[in-house]
């Protein structure tokens, strides 16, 4: 049963006969979907979602970001590796002067 103020909001759709979903403009707007929006349909434990293309990449991002350690931002080491080879390369030219 649904919490009070917390009722679901339902849109009528239909199946054509070729197997297409029309999506309601009250869906599409807010979700900047339009006529070439590419959208997968996802079955899981919490039952069918529609995700669309922008949806699909930001997990992908979160997934990955999970496999990095919270302490190390490897992009601060490579640039402070790359620092130390400069001064390195900079003062092995000097020394050739």
């Amino acid at each position: 049963m649904e919490e009070a103020g917390n009722i679901p909001e339902v849109y009528p759709a239909t199946v054509d006969k070729s197997g297409r979903v029309l999506l309601p403009i009250e869906l599409r707007g807010p979700l900047n979907i339009d006529h070439e929006s590419n959208l997968s349909w996802v079955r899981d434990a919490d039952g069918l979602r529609l995700k669309t293309y922008e949806d699909t990449i930001a997990e992908i991002q979160t997934y990955f970001q999970s496999l990095s350690p919270a302490e190390d931002v490897w992009s601060e080491d490579l640039v402070a590796l790359r620092k130390r080879e400069a001064a390195t390369e900079y003062a092995n030219e000097t020394r050739d002067v």
